[in-house]
């Protein structure tokens, strides 16, 4: 081996390390600890998952066979009855996205609202009936 193919291993190596890292939810704040632990959770159209918590993020596996992480990208934000979350969801071989859901605690879990449309992940609006929203309705098992 030259010292060119050497180097131009190197750039390849560098090139694919920054594609794959570049395209991953970034590591946000913590968990608060009413979130972190074991949960099953129903989505309204029919669709199920089963989520692990830790303080630094979310593992999901769906009943579809998908699988993805989650990462809180800021402090959650407490309401009257209710939390703002901002995540980064990264469901296996698609690209991160943003979402923002509106966070309703009860005895044994909470009812999340999720916002997956650009304009409103920003605004995250304290709606539990905007159009497009996702209700998923999740439960600790553990």
């Amino acid at each position: 081996m030259n010292k060119y193919t050497i180097v131009l291993l190197f750039l390849e190596a560098l090139c694919i390390a920054v594609t794959v890292t570049g395209s991953i939810c970034p590591q946000g704040v913590t968990f608060p600890s009413w979130m972190v632990g074991y949960f099953n959770a129903q989505f309204e159209d029919g669709l199920l998952a089963n989520e692990t918590f830790t303080l630094q993020y979310g593992n999901i596996t769906f009943s579809n066979g998908s699988t993805g992480i989650s990462t809180m990208t800021t402090p959650l934000i407490k309401g009257e009855s209710f939390y703002i979350f901002h995540e980064c969801v990264q469901i296996h071989d698609r690209e991160p996205q943003q979402r923002c859901s509106v966070l309703a605690p009860n005895c044994n879990g909470y009812t999340e609202y999720v916002h997956k449309a650009p304009e409103l992940v920003s605004i995250c609006p304290e709606s539990t009936s905007a159009p497009g929203l996702e209700k998923k309705i999740v439960e600790r098992i553990g």
